[in-house]
């Protein structure tokens, strides 16, 4: 079994941990800051709940955002807060496994097929793996399947734990998705 360990909205999570008082109020990240300055050429990376509700979301120009949303606040990336992190992230996997691995910011999957001992357990540990990344101030996200890219799926999905353990759970939870979660290419 293979377990993914996902940080939803990564790069805003982590500015939120540097700055935790802004929390509730309607922000975004930005994609690129070597345009800062240039509202009408930003790009919005991820949008808060608050900002959400507002109508703003990822893609968006940071005018357009603004202009449904004046008091939205603009948040630049920060690539040391990302890196501590993803370093957290890496540090709550090894302690279920060393068998893991990064394979995006704020994803890891962890080879499971080792510890015999946590076959069965699944949600349970996904619930503890969640817990430790919240005392970290990270919100993740778990899913275990019989594969590494299943497990990513599940993992995006999760709310905060998916188990797929058997086939009819596998094809039922692939039939359900839309295909969107493959990110497909604009030409696609």
């Amino acid at each position: 079994m293979f377990a993914a360990l996902w940080l939803p909205r990564f790069q805003l999570q982590a500015v939120l941990r540097a700055q935790p008082m802004k929390q509730k109020k309607p922000l975004v990240v930005l994609l690129d800051e070597t345009s800062a300055g240039s509202r009408d050429k930003e790009r919005i990376l991820h949008a808060s709940e608050a900002a959400e509700h507002q109508g703003i979301h990822a893609g968006m120009t940071a005018s357009q955002a603004q202009a449904r949303c004046s008091a939205l606040l603009f948040l630049h990336r920060d690539a040391v807060i990302e890196a501590e992190a993803q370093r957290d992230l890496l540090q709550c996997a090894s302690e279920w496994t060393p068998d893991h691995e990064a394979t995006l910011p704020g994803c890891c999957v962890l080879d499971l097929r080792r510890r015999r001992e946590a076959a069965g357990r699944e949600e349970a540990n996904g619930l503890k793996i969640c817990e430790q990344l919240r005392q970290r101030q990270l919100d993740a996200r778990v899913g275990f399947a019989a594969n590494a890219d299943l497990a990513m799926l599940a993992a995006q999905a999760a709310r905060p734990v998916i188990v797929l353990r058997h086939e009819d759970d596998e094809a039922r939870f692939l039939h359900e998705l839309p295909v969107s979660v493959l990110r497909p290419s604009a030409d696609v």
